[in-house]
């Protein structure tokens, strides 16, 4: 039924998207220029055929030419690529530098290798916006060959073409344009900027060097994350995708640091790099004021499985001030005790926080304690009314699992925070595997994921999905 009812939404959806695009083909028909415009506009977001479109390049009025070259980068071409391409290439030659820049924009978006020698001429357009709109389109096309010659709009007087460069040099892994890069960013950097207007001008370098995996580009990446606000946060993203784990201990100043965006960038830097060399400080954020960074420090502790920091996180999950963290350090405390935590479990299990007690609750339902003290604590907690229905679904979840097949397999090979956990494992793989179905049949990684699925169910005792059905 659900299906069914999805099906006809879609359905539905189509018919109004055919209702709109049949109206708008009409509109490009008025006699005001402006709506001829918007229509043409409106055809782009549709993603309706391109047919409609091509009569629009030949608009009296400048505005709907630009509109048309534009929609026609994300209309449906099909059969009509090769004519849509050609009328384009002529569109680059309009009086209108609008239109221009819009032809060339969807050459781009096209992929249309066949315009590149036009593209390129393009890069030593006097109009900035000819030239800028050359540079990215030549940046999607994805020739490497092309890389020198957008590159050296790095050394363009105009910051659009500079930046624009940066990225089209990016897109063709383009590596001699690094060094003018870092160039064009730190020339930024001593410029009299906004943070708005720093953050415009110095995200295309600093992503660029992220996407050219640019090593040589950690130190200046460094000095912003620590110095520049308004771009602190771009930098410490691309320090992540570079991997520069040494980065790590420089970045120790930010730690304290309220701002929130800034520390939501640092938890993915310090979970996805290797953040050994601060857990000293991160111990320090679990007793700091702000439940901003007391959480970053929790996070990332527990992500490190930081056994020093146990009696801090105990002292949050207790008496933390922040009623949203103490649930957080409840968790925090199984994932690095696994069943040792349930003294704390019981202790909190009567806590006046009802998102403790839920919490307690669905932790106690997956642990299906046997103590007298913990059944008689998971009881309560599966009728009071705050709590009931979260811990009734924890504790139907695991008695479905308790049901399945032990798995043999020895536990001193699984983490001992996680054991409580090993009956969801092998339930969780077969699903996995029998939700690849054919897909392993024809596509490499599948097949190379099923057969790893396979071995690891087969080590827990489990039965693979193929061999269910070879019984049948």
């Amino acid at each position: 039924m659900i299906e069914d009812e999805k099906l006809r939404q879609r359905a539905e959806r189509e018919a109004q998207k055919q209702d709109e695009i049949q109206s708008m083909t009409l509109q490009l028909r008025s006699h005001n220029p402006g709506l001829r415009a918007q229509a043409a506009t409106r055809l782009g977001e549709l993603r309706s055929d391109a047919a409609p479109l091509l009569p629009a390049l030949q608009d009296r009025d400048s505005r709907v030419r630009a509109a048309a070259a534009a929609a026609l980068g994300t209309t449906t071409p099909g059969s009509q690529e090769a004519l849509v391409i050609e009328r384009l290439l002529t569109a680059i030659d309009d009086r209108d530098d609008h239109v221009c820049s819009a032809a060339v924009r969807s050459l781009g978006i096209l992929r249309a290798v066949s315009a590149r020698e036009e593209l390129l001429q393009l890069l030593d357009d006097p109009n900035v916006h000819v030239a800028r709109a050359a540079l990215i389109a030549l940046g999607r096309l994805g020739v490497p060959e092309d890389g020198e010659a957008v590159a050296a709009a790095l050394h363009a007087r105009s910051p659009l073409l500079r930046t624009a460069a940066a990225r089209a040099a990016a897109s063709l892994n383009y590596r001699p344009a690094i060094p003018d890069i870092i160039a064009c960013l730190r020339e930024e950097l001593g410029r009299e900027h906004t943070a708005d207007s720093l953050a415009l001008q110095a995200r295309p370098y600093i992503e660029s060097l992220a996407s050219l995996q640019a090593q040589e580009s950690v130190p200046v990446l460094i000095d912003i994350a620590l110095h520049h606000v308004g771009i602190r946060s771009i930098a410490i993203r691309a320090l992540t995708d570079l991997r520069a784990d040494d980065a790590v201990p420089a970045l120790a100043p930010l730690l304290t640091d309220p701002a929130q965006t800034l520390q939501s960038t640092l938890v993915q830097m310090l979970l996805r790099l290797n953040a050994n060399p601060l857990l000293p400080e991160l111990r320090l954020l679990l007793q700091h004021k702000d439940k901003i960074i007391r959480q970053t420090g929790l996070t990332v502790l527990t992500h490190w499985q930081d056994q020093e920091s146990i009696p801090q996180i105990r002292q949050i999950a207790q008496h933390d001030p922040n009623p949203h963290l103490r649930p957080m350090a409840v968790n925090s405390l199984v994932t690095l005790l696994g069943e040792d935590a349930l003294p704390d479990l019981l202790t909190l299990a009567e806590d006046s926080n009802p998102r403790v007690r839920e919490t307690v609750g669905q932790l106690l339902g997956q642990f299906a304690p046997e103590s007298a003290e913990a059944a008689a604590a998971l009881e309560r907690l599966a009728t009071d009314d705050t709590t009931a229905v979260a811990v009734q679904e924890a504790i139907a979840q695991q008695k479905l699992l308790a049901a399945a097949a032990p798995l043999s397999i020895d536990e001193s090979l699984v983490p001992r925070a996680i054991r409580f956990k090993i009956p969801v494992l092998r339930p969780l793989l077969e699903t996995w595997r029998t939700a690849l179905g054919q897909k392993a049949a024809g596509a490499a990684p599948a097949a190379a994921i099923t057969e790893a699925l396979d071995r690891l169910i087969d080590a827990l005792g489990g039965n693979r999905a193929d061999s269910k059905e070879s019984e049948n």
